[in-house]
């Protein structure tokens, strides 16, 4: 066979789709993957059949499943499917909006093609009706009362006659001075305004239409760019006088108003968006609640450092264009790489909070109001928006810091996808590939070389710890100084290599002189010293002390954890050789206690760590 990439992934959504049709099939709900591989899946079946048009498939991907076949919070969840197919006439991309919005799907076109048994309907009714409440991700509004949009700035009315033939708009951060030549109004009274709507609308002018549009003045320096470059420059009477022979000879239609006085006295009613709304557009804001998944974690956001009416969005009309939100004659050292806009950020140094996130030379460079300071007000210092700067909505989304794992085992390139797709972005630990020893540590200078070169490819960030297990009388051990030289962050004293007391002394001294990390086992067989020894011999040194596998069954568990020297880190792998059945889960049970009044506050996976190996 000869496929293509489409092809194969279309197989992957078939192969996934058989297997949430058997389980379907069987009377079990449907969670979120399984949802739009079998939706995805039955609709590349009735393309394939080739008598559907795509009106036909995206009506018919409606019925394919209800919300009684899934799971509490999946129609919530998939709120559009994309499939690209090949039709009788083409490629084509069908868009499939709120696929699952049907109490009671169709079961039989669900399971069309599988030739598996249709289940009683009284199966998925039956596990509906025990289930209730919220749903995964859902966002509870402070309340109902609307969102103001540019309140420090007061907008007047203009009248605006579409002398074309054709459909103009205008965004809101348009230059209104600079607008089509075929619409007719006091282009003076425009001059420095932009429309006052939601940032991102649009106002549409019908051929032959008379409307009056709202219009404030435009914020920061108040510099013109962009449009047809009328009026370029600071927004003054110089200016103005000097660029007003452009309309004249570019033929732009300007309309004299004869109460213009009156106009600029009369004060329109400030612009409110329906709370809802907001949401839809520009996310969560101030006072608003969301819940973490399908926890029952519940947020709040404390701030909002964005600004109402000048929201960064990007798209056709949309704020993030030149000489509107996007800074032009700005040069790429001053503007940021990326911009993430309207974010929820979740972080224990600035709390809970709405913001832009700016990035510039690979690491974040500030966090608050990003923008074009030429045309707006409140941009934060060094997040201005220019021509070299990426974009990424972050509108619904959350932005937090990628978690550390603490004692990872390299034995495989598999353990990074797995890592990542946890919200794992920094791995500490070590390994030698496979057929290592598997202790946690990338021993010798070499190996450590060899293992920073073959993981320079992955995104994440790796710190390889040592080798630590040797003994030195006095003075510091330079086989242990070696490995740090090579670049290792940190020494490893598996108890398998020999955690004795001189061997702990011997790497604690090392690690003290060079500022480093000891992540240590406590000698399991009791062969050189007891529970009560292994307290003084750190000498109040830092080390970390897995727990489980050997700081929790020692007598002196409890104190050890009393020490400020010593970090107990949950580390789970080789429980199971050391425990009698039963005491595992007695073992875990306390663990997990101790996390949750943060008495315990590093959790690790040691992740693919086979237990025959012990």
């Amino acid at each position: 066979m000869r496929l293509t990439e489409r092809e194969f992934e279309n197989l992957k959504i078939s192969h996934a789709g058989t297997v949430a049709q058997k389980r379907l099939a069987r009377g079990v709900r449907l969670n979120y993957p399984e949802a739009i591989a079998l939706i995805s899946a039955q609709c590349l079946e009735l393309i394939r059949d080739g008598n559907h048009s795509l009106t036909d498939i995206q009506q018919q991907a409606k019925k394919i499943l209800g919300k009684n076949m899934v799971l509490n919070g999946v129609p919530q969840m998939i709120k559009e499917i994309n499939i690209e197919a090949t039709f009788p006439d083409g490629v084509k991309v069908v868009i499939i909006r709120n696929p699952i919005c049907t109490d009671m799907g169709d079961l039989e076109l669900a399971l069309y093609g599988s030739f598996l048994p249709i289940p009683s309907i009284d199966l998925f009714q039956k596990a509906n009706d025990s289930e209730s409440g919220s749903h995964p991700g859902e966002i509870f509004l402070k309340d109902a009362q609307p969102i103001m949009i540019n309140g420090d700035r007061d907008s007047i009315f203009i009248t605006v006659t579409n002398e074309s033939t054709e459909l103009i708009s205008i965004g809101s951060h348009f230059h209104f001075v600079e607008a089509n030549r075929h619409l007719a109004f006091d282009r003076t009274l425009a001059y420095g305004m932009r429309l006052n709507i939601p940032a991102g609308d649009i106002l549409t002018f019908n051929p032959g239409e008379q409307k009056e549009a709202p219009i404030i003045p435009i914020g920061g320096q108040r510099i013109i760019h962009g449009g047809n470059g009328l009026f370029d420059g600071p927004v003054n009477d110089e200016n103005l006088k000097k660029n007003q022979k452009n309309l004249r000879k570019n033929n732009f239609l300007h309309v004299d108003e004869k109460n213009s006085l009156e106009k600029v006295n009369r004060r329109s009613t400030k612009y409110t968006i329906p709370r809802e709304l907001y949401l839809v557009r520009y996310g969560p804001t101030i006072g608003d609640r969301i819940l973490l998944g399908d926890t029952n974690l519940v947020v709040q956001i404390e701030a909002d450092l964005t600004t109402y009416g000048e929201e960064c969005t990007f798209g056709l009309g949309k704020v993030l264009r030149e000489g509107m939100g996007q800074a032009s004659n700005t040069r790429n050292d001053i503007a940021l790489d990326t911009v993430i806009t309207n974010v929820v950020i979740i972080d224990a140094v600035i709390g809970i909070i709405k913001a832009d996130v700016g990035i510039k030379d690979g690491v974040i460079a500030g966090v608050g109001k990003a923008g074009n300071p030429q045309t707006m007000s409140g941009v934060t210092a060094g997040m201005v928006i220019g021509v070299g700067t990426e974009v990424i909505q972050g509108e619904s989304l959350i932005l937090t810091a990628g978690a550390i794992d603490a004692c990872a085992y390299f034995t495989s390139p598999d353990v990074v996808t797995e890592a990542l797709m946890s919200g794992v972005t920094t791995m500490f630990g070590g390994g030698t590939g496979m057929n290592g020893s598997v202790t946690m540590s990338t021993p010798g200078p070499n190996h450590i070389k060899y293992m920073i070169q073959s993981t320079d490819d992955y995104p994440m960030n790796f710190g390889f710890y040592g080798k630590g297990n040797t003994s030195k009388a006095e003075g510091l051990s330079k086989e242990l100084e070696d490995q740090i030289v090579a670049g290792a962050i940190g020494l490893r004293l598996d108890e398998r290599w020999g955690a004795t007391p001189s061997a702990i002394d011997t790497c604690l001294r090392v690690a003290e002189y060079h500022d480093i990390s000891v992540h240590a086992d406590l000698d399991s067989l009791r062969e050189a010293y007891s529970a009560p020894d292994s307290i003084s011999m750190f000498r109040d040194r830092v080390v970390l002390i897995p727990c489980t596998e050997t700081a929790a069954a020692r007598n002196n568990f409890f104190e050890l954890l009393q020490q400020p020297n010593v970090i107990i880190t949950s580390c789970n792998n080789k429980a199971a050789v050391y425990r009698q059945p039963g005491e595992n889960q007695k073992q875990f049970a306390i663990e997990d206690f101790l996390h949750d009044i943060g008495a315990i506050s590093i959790i690790s996976s040691s992740s693919q760590v086979t237990q025959s190996r012990f």
